[in-house]
């Protein structure tokens, strides 16, 4: 049996390397995920989520999309595709960073099998639909 030594990446030296074309770097757990930019339907998908969120959220709150936060301090760097924060939360943020912890609503697309997860501010909190 080998072991495999993975060397952690903070988020300051995460931030040095260009994006690549046609894909965009994430931050999970200290290693590096390429994950490619989506078509239009998926687009089109987040769009009409926000709207819909932007309706139902309170209106001084922030809903946004391709937001992204900081799970995790040193080892995580995330987007989702739609969020909602309170404006309290939205007030927290360093301007010049991202917002630590997790989104009061975050939502990640799939659009390969059409799933949709939407997360509330607990790991409990959790809905995933399916087409």
């Amino acid at each position: 049996m080998v072991a495999t030594t993975i060397r952690l990446v903070a988020v300051a030296e995460f931030r040095k390397p260009p994006e690549k074309h046609g894909a965009y770097q994430e931050l999970r757990n200290g290693e590096v995920f390429s994950v490619t930019r989506q078509e239009c339907k998926h687009y089109a998908i987040q769009r009409r989520i926000r709207r819909l969120l932007e309706r139902l959220a309170p209106s001084d709150g922030l809903v946004d999309t391709e937001f992204s936060f900081r799970a995790l301090a040193e080892h995580e760097l995330r987007v989702a595709n739609v969020v909602y924060l309170s404006a309290a939360r939205e007030q927290s943020i360093d301007p010049e960073g991202n917002l630590h912890g997790v989104p009061d609503i975050r939502i990640f697309l799939r659009t390969d099998g059409l799933a949709i997860s939407v997360h509330g501010p607990t790991k409990k909190d959790k809905i995933l639909l399916t087409a």
